[in-house]
């Protein structure tokens, strides 16, 4: 029997599977006669079943608030994940929607959305099991960073490694004598983990879920999903919802560039080529980030 069959059998579901391509966990599309789910394998040792349990725990809370997020699944036995050769699975309501569509007022919405998320995990009282990570400063730039030390990545050319060395160090004096604001956060809002559905935006998989700084859940969707002619009216729609001090946006811009960088190569599934793409465009916003002052002969970066 395979692993798919067995993570079947434990939450008694037949029908068909249909694998889904992801950057990250395996996800299969489940279709059953009782409905569609989504069945994901975790990535082995990257998660603790703690925290995978505290994933769970997170998207009841949203779901019986504003259902930003899918609806876990328990198995046969009543538990929501499950070890099968030695991988955790799990499994949540399929969501049918369409893919997010970057118009003004849809990035507006969007902004919006991230705001009223941010609320609603503010008003949850986490349970005293809830374990999940820290992205604070040292979470992020720290000797052991939980996304990988992308100053110090085997491949990385000497120029690359000098760039990211230092662009470490000014980020860590920058974010260390602010005060922004912390607290629960999705950690990954890309474009495949937002769908128009429910008359409304949802966000999928909170694999990345966590402690963290709300302008970085802000500034990845800037840069992965509004385009930068959006960006202002996306922070607007943000601030609608709930105030955040945008000073440090140029910063978080540029941290979670890095983060995926060191993720990227922490997990190494993706393609040499994508490695390549993300350590590009890395270099690129951490010349400009710097400034010429610095030698790297960019001007600072500007947020739109």
């Amino acid at each position: 029997m395979s692993a798919l069959q067995a993570a079947m059998a434990r939450w008694e579901l037949r029908g068909t599977a249909q694998l889904i391509p992801r950057p990250d966990n395996f996800i299969y599309r489940i279709a059953t006669a009782n409905g569609q789910y989504a069945m994901r394998f975790h990535r082995e040792g990257e998660r603790s079943l703690a925290e995978l349990e505290s994933e769970v725990l997170l998207l009841q809370a949203l779901d019986r608030k504003e259902r930003f997020g899918p609806e876990p699944v328990p198995a046969a036995d009543g538990h929501y994940v499950q070890e099968i050769d030695d991988t955790y699975v799990d499994v949540t309501r399929w969501i049918d929607g369409s893919a997010f569509l970057p118009f003004e007022k849809n990035c507006e919405a969007f902004g919006h959305t991230i705001g009223q998320f941010h609320n609603a995990l503010d008003q949850w009282t986490l349970p005293r099991e809830f374990r999940r990570s820290h992205r604070d400063v040292d979470g992020l730039l720290g000797e052991t960073p939980l996304w990988g030390r992308f100053w110090d990545i085997d491949g990385l050319s000497a120029e690359h490694r000098s760039l990211f060395s230092t662009l470490r160090e000014v980020l860590l004096g920058k974010l260390s004598s602010l005060d922004l604001d912390f607290g629960l956060i999705h950690g990954n809002l890309i474009p495949d983990n937002a769908l128009h559905a429910r008359h409304s935006i949802v966000f999928l998989n909170y694999n990345d879920c966590g402690h963290g700084y709300r302008l970085f859940d802000l500034a990845v969707a800037l840069r992965k999903i509004i385009p930068p002619e959006h960006h202002k009216i996306a922070i607007e729609g943000y601030q609608k919802a709930r105030d955040i001090d945008v000073s440090a946006l140029a910063e978080m811009h540029v941290l979670s560039a890095a983060a995926f960088v060191g993720l990227s190569f922490q997990r190494r599934k993706e393609s040499l080529a994508r490695h390549h793409r993300l350590v590009h465009e890395l270099s690129e916003q951490a010349k400009a980030y710097l400034g010429p002052t610095s030698g790297y002969g960019r001007s600072h970066y500007a947020v739109a």
